[in-house]
């Protein structure tokens, strides 16, 4: 129970250095509107990307996702089957977050807190993330 918690601490400490929230990808080289035409462009071929990868990979040793609906409805099923369609879901969505700031990255983009960017700066948040330019 200690090394739980232990984790946990680390995790919070780790993560709240820049939180979704908090942090935006930025290129001084852009503008607002470029930044979130790349954000878009990123999340598009990350969805893809990963949605093939889950397909080719996982699809075969995960139940159906229909299977997750009817045994948290306690219809069928099994509870085996349910973990593993679970496992299949948080995969393929680290692989696209993954996938995600690859693209962002290669594009010249770098994550910063908001009170590091200056008050010209537009900021943006966008379904996928947040972003900002001049």
């Amino acid at each position: 129970m200690r090394n739980i918690a232990i984790t946990l601490v680390l995790i919070s400490v780790t993560v709240a250095g820049c939180s979704i929230r908090h942090c935006y990808w930025y290129n001084p080289a852009k503008t607002l509107e470029e930044a979130k035409r790349d954000c878009r462009e990123c999340y598009n071929e990350a969805v893809a990307e990963a949605s093939e990868a889950v397909a080719e990979y996982y699809y075969d040793h995960a139940a159906p996702p229909g299977r997750l609906y009817h045994f948290r409805r306690g219809i069928a099923s099994s509870e085996a089957d349910y973990n593993a369609l679970y496992g299949w879901i948080m995969w393929g969505d680290s692989y696209r977050q993954n996938v995600f700031r690859g693209c962002m990255k290669r594009r010249g983009y770098f994550r910063i807190r908001a009170d590091q960017l200056g008050q010209s700066v537009r900021k943006r948040s966008l379904y996928m993330d947040n972003v900002a330019g001049r």
